[in-house]
């Protein structure tokens, strides 16, 4: 017959067996609990991260946007005041250049720069074709009187769709805004 003693040295044992497979059930347990928290936590960080590039690419498509459309609604100004330059009479030409076109002008180069130091290539290449063209036209209305079909088609022979494709080398930079 087993003796207490040795009864009382078995229970000791399926003691700290059972406590030994507590021990080990809960390092299993906080380890599952920890890779599901590892796992979480990076699902969220990525998806900040992804809405961060959301944010900053939208950004950037505002920006774009935002120079290209100042520039061209000034050169659109700088278009008219240039209109009222070449069909003036040639006494009043430099009273007009000086109180409308130089005003203009600096608005379009402020814009211009503003462009040229943030945009791609292809945005800056089509700006500065309108540029170049407004260039000629302000020459061209301080030195010659025109009429309104002459000017008309003098401008529409220079900017021709100039505008349009500085939009489209917008749009195709900066892709849909969804």
């Amino acid at each position: 017959m087993p003796s207490l003693l040795g009864m009382l040295e078995a229970r000791k044992t399926m003691g700290a067996m059972d406590q030994l497979i507590a021990l080990l059930g809960a390092v299993v347990g906080a380890g599952i609990a920890a890779t599901a928290a590892v796992i979480t936590t990076r699902r969220k960080v990525s998806a900040e991260w992804k809405l961060a590039d959301e944010i900053r690419l939208q950004a950037r498509h505002l920006a774009v946007t935002e120079r290209v459309s100042t520039y061209l609604a000034a050169s659109y100004h700088g278009v008219l005041s240039l209109r009222d330059l070449a069909l003036a009479d040639y006494g009043d030409k430099l009273r007009i250049e000086k109180a409308e076109v130089w005003p203009t002008v600096d608005r379009v180069n402020s814009a211009l720069v503003a462009v040229q130091i943030n945009d791609s290539v292809g945005i800056v290449a089509a700006i500065e074709a309108i540029d170049a063209s407004m260039v000629v036209l302000a020459r061209e209305a301080r030195d010659v009187r025109f009429t309104h079909d002459e000017w008309r088609a003098r401008r529409n022979q220079l900017m021709g769709q100039l505008p349009q494709q500085a939009i489209a080398a917008a749009r195709a930079e900066v892709g849909p805004m969804d």
